[in-house]
């Protein structure tokens, strides 16, 4: 799998490729995340489906998926947190961790951002007591957690039979850098880059249609809500507002 572009370290520095042990001994540390990402799957085969295409670069990428997930599901909160690694996923002991919050129009990858910061300042919290021997550890409520596995581009293709919500949570989690969420409208495709829900709501409807109104263009959905579309992408081509807007002029133009 190709890794897709992610965004710079908050600190500006690129993250250590070596490490150096107290005997001495250095470690190249993405050979060492491929080796141990690779003995893992060896050992654990009916975790596959769990990461997905993800594969060996589960370690070396943070797992991305993980920031997708949660915005797709709507959640307001996420963090990052820093575990001991042991035989299954993620359910080490908690060393530390910091909670960061998912704004309702805020895309994956700004939340991945704020995630990555939250990252650096739990290790560097907690790297001098792991260090000393003094760190803290509790054990994880397992029944709290869930597992998903990774996501494929297909996996963008919008379902007009769901909430304005769920579409909204849909562009946000797989805006670019991801693949992005997709539909075709009279036979072109068209990629949703940026959304937002609005207020206002009408009845619920048999089918999802696009319509513009006052320069704006919009997307009433199944459960009457009502999306308005504030990056265009159609059949590869970028589009404001506006002239998307122009594009529908005056037609419904249904959405499947």
């Amino acid at each position: 799998m190709t890794a897709r572009p992610r965004p710079e370290p908050p600190s500006g520095q690129a993250p250590p490729r070596r490490a150096r042990l107290a005997d001495g001994t250095e470690v190249d540390l993405a050979a060492l995340a491929v080796e141990v990402c690779a003995r893992y799957r060896a050992e654990f085969a009916d975790e596959e489906e769990r990461y997905g295409e993800a594969g060996e670069l589960w370690c070396r990428h943070d797992n991305q998926h993980i920031v997708n997930w949660a915005v797709l599901h709507g959640e307001t909160q996420t963090g990052a947190t820093l575990h001991e690694m042991i035989a299954k996923p993620d359910a080490g002991r908690i060393v530390d961790q910091e909670a960061v919050p998912i704004l309702p129009d805020e895309l994956a990858v700004e939340v991945f951002g704020k995630v990555t910061a939250a990252a650096e300042r739990v290790l560097a919290r907690s790297l001098p007591r792991l260090l000393a021997g003094t760190a803290a550890m509790h054990a994880q409520d397992l029944s709290l957690g869930s597992y998903f596995g990774g996501r494929r581009p297909e996996d963008g293709r919008v379902d007009w039979r769901a909430s304005a919500k769920r579409v909204h949570d849909l562009v946000r989690a797989v805006a670019p850098p991801y693949p992005g969420a997709f539909t075709e409208v009279e036979g072109k495709r068209l990629r949703l880059l940026r959304t937002r829900l609005l207020e206002s709501r009408g009845a619920a409807v048999q089918r999802a249609f696009l319509y513009s109104e006052a320069g704006r263009c919009l997307a009433a959905c199944a459960d009457g809500g009502v999306l308005e579309i504030l990056e265009p992408e159609l059949d590869g081509r970028p589009l404001s507002a506006q002239e998307f807007a122009r594009h529908i002029g005056a037609r419904r133009v249904p959405l499947h």
